[in-house]
């Protein structure tokens, strides 16, 4: 299990517990195998299975990173359409400038660094969705 799966799991569990309602039994029996691990001494995150593996980040700043990614690629696809086709008409350049000037300032990424990113996502991968323009 990816340890953001294992995250979510948690999250869930947590919720429920939280707002008094019912646990399913596997939940429960997780829960309960799971503290008994960790009170003989096993590693809390392995026991709660959100170790990460090497290069594997679980802090919620790489998750909004990566889902902001996905975002301002799918708004440049479009952005670089032409008017006709639903877009902006604009370049690439201007497509990077202004995704630039709307990230969010924990995620404050330069106009080269989305440059970057565009043409290695288009390199890679064919763009196969877009975000309705205005």
């Amino acid at each position: 299990m990816s340890v953001r799966r294992g995250q979510a799991r948690l999250l869930e569990i947590a919720t429920k517990l939280e707002k008094n309602s019912r646990l399913p039994k596997s939940e429960r029996l997780f829960l309960s195998v799971a503290l008994k691990q960790i009170s003989e001494g096993e590693d809390a995150e392995k026991a709660l299975d959100v170790k990460a593996k090497r290069g594997e980040r679980k802090g919620t700043h790489a998750k909004v990173a990566k889902h902001g990614t996905v975002f301002f690629l799918g708004w440049i696809a479009t952005a670089i359409l032409p008017e006709s086709e639903g877009g902006y008409g604009l370049s690439v350049s201007a497509a990077c400038r202004r995704v630039s000037e709307m990230t969010y300032s924990h995620l404050r990424l330069s106009p080269e660094s989305i440059r970057r990113y565009w043409d290695k996502y288009k390199n890679n991968y064919n763009p196969s969705f877009t975000i309705p323009a205005d």
